[in-house]
């Protein structure tokens, strides 16, 4: 089962930063919220309204940019090192600056999920993650729930029987 990734972030805009991040494994979900960093100034109301994490969440629940790179990079320590993200250029940036304001480096590889289908099953993954979107008690942009929908999306375009 490939791993998924899902980030929420600031805002959509070169100055953004990475404020959530979930990853599912194996069917297990890990989130973190994370607190920015001084200079990650940038926000976005329009990406507030979206996802519902305000600055005062970050600040109270949000773990430091080190803790996030480094409990990422153990949580994968044991897999292939390669997760997949439906936003994988947005995703991709993002956790290059939650790794270098963490000073550590990234010890896996993030590709687009379209790389997984192949014209059919990405035409029924699109349609099924639509669909889990618009039928599913979800918050959208919130990064758990999104990856919980990109594995069932991935899981229905490959017509695998969900438990």
């Amino acid at each position: 089962m490939p791993i998924f990734l899902d980030i929420e972030a600031s805002g959509l805009h070169f100055d953004s930063y990475p404020i959530e991040i979930a990853v599912m494994l194996d069917g297990q979900i890990s989130s973190w919220l994370i607190q920015p960093e001084p200079n990650w100034t940038y926000w976005s109301e329009e990406a507030q309204a979206m996802h519902g994490i305000t600055r005062q969440m970050l600040a109270q629940h949000g773990h430091e940019a080190k803790q996030v790179a480094m409990e990422i990079n153990a949580l994968l320590a044991e897999t292939n090192g390669v997760l997949y993200s439906d936003a994988h250029a947005w995703d991709e940036d993002w956790l290059n600056i939650l790794f270098h304001a963490a000073g550590e480096i990234r010890l896996f590889h993030l590709l687009p999920i379209e790389e997984l289908f192949d014209a059919e099953q990405l035409s029924r993954f699109h349609a099924a993650r639509r669909e889990l979107f618009a039928t599913t008690s979800n918050q959208r942009h919130r990064a758990a729930a999104d990856v919980t929908v990109l594995r069932l999306a991935y899981l229905q375009a490959l017509r695998i029987k969900t438990e």
